[in-house]
């Protein structure tokens, strides 16, 4: 009877699960399959409008569609900012004036919009979204810190 070296059939099998779990678009539980991309670390308000203006992008990492609430073909995002307490929403009054409803962004897909911030300080976009149309968008991406002053 043939003697198996289990040892070396382990490394083997942990490899493949591993390329197959890359392969199906898996993310680690630590990673989000959509990011927001902000391309500057500081923002100056405009001096007519004060506010400033904070072009970014939404990015679909996945292999699998997510749905984000949108106002016509914008994305709504959450503006938090840093406070002594931790991250504090800031939310509009207004909010959505419009055809409100769900964005699709397909897997690979790159959204491009532009969003206002009147406010000084310490701050980052955060969105919310699921992975169906009739699933509760439950699941947050946060983007990186960015300053306005």
């Amino acid at each position: 009877m043939a003697d198996t070296d289990t040892r070396c059939s382990r490394p083997r099998i942990l490899c493949a699960v591993l390329l197959i779990g890359a392969g199906c678009g898996v993310t680690s539980p630590t990673s989000s399959p959509v990011s927001i991309d902000i391309s500057a670390a500081t923002f100056t308000r405009d001096s007519t409008t004060l506010s400033a203006v904070i072009p970014l992008t939404l990015h679909n990492h996945d292999s699998v569609t997510v749905y984000m609430a949108g106002c016509g073909a914008r994305p709504i995002l959450t503006l938090q900012q840093w406070t002594g307490a931790g991250w504090q929403d800031r939310t509009s009054p207004l909010g959505c004036i419009g055809n409100t409803g769900l964005i699709a962004l397909v897997p690979g897909a790159v959204l491009a919009d532009t969003q206002r911030c009147a406010l000084v300080g310490r701050f980052r976009f955060a969105v919310s979204y699921g992975v169906s149309v009739s699933s509760p968008l439950n699941m947050t991406a946060s983007g990186p810190l960015f300053a306005v002053r």
